[in-house]
């Protein structure tokens, strides 16, 4: 079953390479939900990881991802259950960047307010 994220690129982490075969890279999706902001964290996997390669902090994103989830049984013979949010899909959808910005750079004078009396 496929589902939708939209929201705030909150943070990009780098790819893993976590085996011989398998990579993955984790990315973090900021959300507003009523009164309090949700950090998702997801991950693309193999040739999805680049899909992360053109987004940027702060751009606004959709995100198609599954639900994963296996059982594990651990040398000591406790199960664990392992759940993942896979996406297979990230599209742009607008916005600025926050790397793209220079927020403590001053805003530099315009001379067209220059010959205002107050």
């Amino acid at each position: 079953m496929a589902y939708e994220l939209q929201g705030t690129l909150f943070e990009v982490f780098d790819s893993q390479q976590v085996t011989d075969k398998f990579k993955k890279r984790e990315f973090v999706v900021e959300t507003s939900s009523g009164m309090y902001n949700e950090y998702i964290k997801l991950q693309a996997v193999q040739d999805k990881c680049e899909l992360l390669d053109t987004m940027r902090k702060g751009d606004t994103i959709k995100v198609a991802f599954d639900l994963r989830g296996k059982l594990v049984n651990t040398k000591d013979g406790r199960q664990v259950y392992i759940t993942n949010i896979n996406a297979w899909k990230i599209e742009k959808l607008g916005g600025g960047s926050m790397d793209s910005t220079n927020y403590n750079e001053p805003i530099p004078p315009t001379s067209d307010y220059d010959d205002v009396p107050f």
